[in-house]
């Protein structure tokens, strides 16, 4: 009996240990809040969850320690591959040297609130191999090299816009070339730059044979050259709407080297562009250009060799600029140009532009004069055989209203037109109404008996 009892009292505290083992294992929280910040400045970090779902929050006011693996490590070393989520909360400066690296299961990086970091440690994300995409938020003025080494799954960067510009550094003050690459062996798709940018030389985002859009933020004054050369995927480029002229290339080197190599298809091009010690354009020449659309804020053009363009849709009602060679080697035969309603025949009429055959807006209507007409059943004129009145009206707004004979003498003119316009003094017979319209002009005949 007594050794019976003595077993049942051995197994059922063999379950409680194995119980207590499981419950400390996944579900109990662990706090550092030494070693954490640099030069002791409190910070700590607070680990959650279970299992490989686990959130590490760093917390406190201060920079971050750098760590280093010869040193010991992070204090979460033993928790590398089982945490998920990084939670960084505002206060905490800095991302330090190492910080997650080796993290394998992280897949979510979260700067809270009004982020306070400025500086993105070396190696600080080297090897998080499940992480898809990173934010950098606008806090951050400094990514120091091969901070995202590694990321094998890294396919979306977005770097926040901001009035801060954002340098990428060589590691401290070491300068030899295996600390210049910030994104070697990530597979970035979709790349979202929204603020100037410096880096160190080295390889910024040139050669990634993954990346295929690429967003430019109005922030952005200055794209360096090469910075985007050899992206063998790099078909859609949008340069996002500015008022300040995007420059290409530095000084004594040319634009066209800042694409070179990238078979750029479609081009949203919303920003004028200055070209150093050079008048070519970043996209001379540029044979694989299909879609080419033209911002609101366009001033000039320059597309020459271009002879793969089928499409160029402006949205400017004035058409931009151009010289003698703006257009040249694209065919102006089967090259459709679409532009903004009711400004078809300006493009008709401005240099360079008008030697396209294929001018369209959404209207589709014929063009006379100079100017747009308008279909006249989009006016209620009447009465139709007129004696003394002829009232007009439509959902356009009208600018003005002209009678004229049939071979087009004016004879009747009113500006300020008010819904009608009186024919009585007119002689029997047929004449032409001429309605001009914010969409275009109008013309019917009209009888007056």
């Amino acid at each position: 009996m007594l050794q019976r009892f003595t077993k049942r009292r051995k197994l059922l505290t063999t379950v409680m240990l194995l119980c207590f083992c499981v419950f400390t294992n996944n579900t109990m929280a662990q706090t550092w809040d030494t070693g954490v910040g640099h030069n002791g400045a409190p910070l700590t970090a607070n680990l959650t969850g279970s299992g490989n779902n686990r959130t590490l929050t760093i917390s406190g006011n201060g920079l971050m320690a750098d760590f280093q693996v010869s040193s010991g490590g992070v204090p979460w070393k033993d928790y590398l591959t089982n945490i998920a989520t990084v939670v960084i909360n505002s206060g905490v400066l800095s991302i330090g040297d190492y910080a997650f690296s080796g993290c394998t299961e992280l897949k979510t990086v979260s700067f809270v609130n009004v982020c306070d970091v400025s500086i993105i440690g070396h190696r600080s994300f080297e090897k998080c191999t499940s992480l898809s995409s990173i934010e950098i938020p606008n806090s951050v003025i400094e990514i120091e090299g091969e901070a995202f080494k590694n990321c094998t799954a890294l396919k979306t960067v977005k770097i926040i816009e901001g009035n801060k510009g954002l340098r990428f550094s060589v590691y401290g003050s070491r300068m030899s070339g295996m600390y210049y690459d910030w994104f070697e062996n990530c597979p970035i798709q979709t790349l979202e730059l929204k603020r100037q940018y410096t880096h160190d030389g080295g390889i910024l985002f040139s050669r990634n044979n993954y990346l295929q859009v690429l967003t430019v933020g109005k922030s952005v004054t200055t794209i360096g050259s090469s910075d985007f050369a050899d992206c063998s995927n790099l078909t859609n480029v949008t340069l996002e709407d500015g008022t300040d002229d995007l420059q290409f290339g530095e000084l004594y080197l040319d634009a066209e080297t800042v694409f070179s190599g990238s078979p750029i298809n479609t081009l949203y091009f919303g920003r004028n562009i200055y070209v150093s010690r050079t008048h070519n354009s970043p996209f001379l020449n540029k044979t694989t250009l299909k879609t080419l659309i033209i911002g609101g804020n366009i001033r000039a053009i320059d597309f020459q060799g271009c002879s793969s363009l089928t499409t160029i849709t402006s949205q400017n009602p004035t058409p931009p600029t151009t010289d003698n060679n703006s257009f040249y080697g694209i065919n102006k035969e089967t090259c459709k140009v679409n532009v903004p309603r009711g400004t078809q025949c300006a493009y008709k009429s401005a240099n360079q532009w008008k030697e396209f055959a294929n001018i369209v807006d959404d209207t589709n209507t014929a063009c006379a004069n100079g100017i747009n007409e308008v279909s006249a059943n989009k006016l209620q004129i009447f009465p139709n055989p007129a004696k003394d009145d002829i009232f007009i009206k439509s959902d356009l707004q009208i600018e003005k209203v002209e009678i004229c004979s049939l071979t087009g003498s004016l004879l009747k003119q009113e500006n300020n037109f008010n819904e009608k316009i009186s024919v009585s003094a007119l002689s029997e017979g047929i004449y032409l109404l001429k309605v001009y319209t914010d969409k275009g002009l109008a013309v019917s005949k009209i009888v007056k008996e």
